[in-house]
C-alpha cells in the first residue's frame, strides 16, 4: 500500500509541472514586457499607394465607368415562355376574418 502513496502525491505535482512547461511557450509569443505581437491589420488594411499607382486605377475606374454607360438598357425583359403560358389570373380577395365576442 505504500507504493500507491507515493503515486497519488506525485500525480498533481507532475499535472501541475506540465502545465507549467506547456504554458510557457504561450506566454513566449507577446507579453506585457514587448513581446512578438503580429500585425493582423497590416495584413487586412490596405498598404499606401503611391501616387502613380493611385492614377492608375482612376484611369482604369473612368475607363470603366465610360464602358457601362455605352451599353443601352433593355425596354423589355425576354420571356422565352411567354407564348406558352395563358393570361395571368385575377387576384382573389381573401376572405374577411370574423370576430368573436368575448360575452356570451
Amino acid at each position: 500500500m505504500s507504493g500507491w502513496g507515493l503515486t497519488m502525491r506525485t500525480a498533481p505535482a507532475l499535472a501541475l509541472l506540465a502545465g507549467l512547461l506547456l504554458a510557457g511557450p504561450a506566454q513566449a509569443q507577446g507579453g506585457s514586457d514587448g513581446g512578438f505581437k503580429p500585425d493582423i491589420m497590416g495584413a487586412i488594411g490596405e498598404k499606401p499607394v503611391d501616387p502613380e499607382t493611385e492614377e492608375k486605377r482612376k484611369e482604369i475606374d473612368r475607363a470603366y465607368q465610360a464602358t457601362t454607360r455605352k451599353i443601352p438598357e433593355q425596354k423589355q425583359a425576354v420571356d422565352p415562355w411567354g407564348s406558352l403560358r395563358g393570361p395571368e389570373p385575377a387576384p382573389v380577395a381573401k376572405p374577411k376574418a370574423k370576430q368573436q365576442s368575448g360575452a356570451k
